[in-house]
């Protein structure tokens, strides 16, 4: 079963695993669960041995940023292959799992959000 939520630190917002008992942005020692953000994909390798045993299909391991600057090792979910700097949505499952991220109907249209005045 996978959730989309991960402790995170009611004074600064900070998330990680594994669980502290101080944050270590603030020192706060109050945690609430608080949705995973999106994240960026930073870096891509695909593992293709454990112990000697060959893995088919090859697992595909990313590292992510999240919005708010945390950084994360995940496993892909199966046929998802992401590309440096493609956004992906985090769940938790036994560790941290990258998926594609949806797209909303607005940016499957291709509008752009307006910045500024």
């Amino acid at each position: 079963m996978s959730a989309s939520t991960l402790p995170a630190c009611e004074a600064c917002g900070w998330q990680g695993r594994p669980r502290r008992i101080r944050c270590p942005r603030c020192a706060g020692t109050t945690w609430v669960e608080a949705a995973l953000p999106d994240a960026t994909v930073m870096a891509i390798t695909q593992v293709r041995r454990h112990l000697g045993v060959v893995v088919e299909p090859p697992e595909v391991i990313c590292l992510v940023v999240t919005d708010d600057g945390t950084t994360f090792i995940t496993r892909c979910e199966d046929s998802f292959e992401p590309t440096t700097g493609e956004r992906v949505s985090l769940t938790f499952d036994d560790g941290v799992v990258a998926h594609r991220l949806r797209k909303s109907p607005r940016a499957r249209s291709g509008a752009k959000r307006k910045l500024g005045p």
